[in-house]
């Protein structure tokens, strides 16, 4: 009797337990490195967002890396962002001339250009697979200029222009 019961229950579960691991996505490991363009070290505590089959966010360790466990293989979209970095795409000329431009601008709404002229976050797309290599995510530092120009008494000049050359 009591031999047909545990037949007859490890037969029930047994089918049970096929169907559940069929069904499980396989899981990957995302990983990546965000470095500095210019220097190619790691940038420390830039913020990494991903979407796909799962989503979160992370913050680089001190070498730029990030790694995400345990997360269902597919698709993901990474998107990047920190402050004194853009990503390659944002060196246009469009930006370069609105950062370094001192005359009026075109448009009369401050507000609408600040937000215009603010860098957008890196985007990249992975599709990541069981054994997937780390992501190189690369940004481009970028830096201001900001002082007062004296004349030779000491004296502020107003409406000097001044311009910066980059020498690589």
């Amino acid at each position: 009797w009591r031999l047909t019961v545990l037949v007859w229950f490890g037969c029930l579960c047994a089918p049970q337990a096929q169907v559940g691991s069929a069904q499980m996505p396989e899981r990957c490991v995302l990983s990546g490195v965000v470095f500095n363009s210019a220097t190619n070290a790691g940038i420390a505590r830039a913020l990494v967002s991903y979407a796909g089959s799962a989503s979160g966010f992370r913050f680089t360790d001190p070498g730029g890396n990030f790694r995400v466990e345990d997360v269902p293989c597919g698709q993901y979209s990474l998107t990047v962002s920190k402050p004194g970095f853009v990503s390659e795409g944002d060196l246009s000329p469009q930006l370069g001339s609105a950062i370094g431009s001192t005359g009026p601008q075109p448009s009369d709404d401050e507000e609408t250009q600040k937000t215009s002229n603010q860098p957008s976050p890196t985007s990249v797309d992975v599709d990541l697979e069981p054994g997937s290599s780390s992501t190189r995510i690369p940004l481009v530092p970028i830096s201001s200029i900001a002082g007062i120009v004296l004349d030779e008494n000491g004296e502020p000049l107003a409406g000097v222009a001044v311009q910066a050359v980059s020498v690589k």
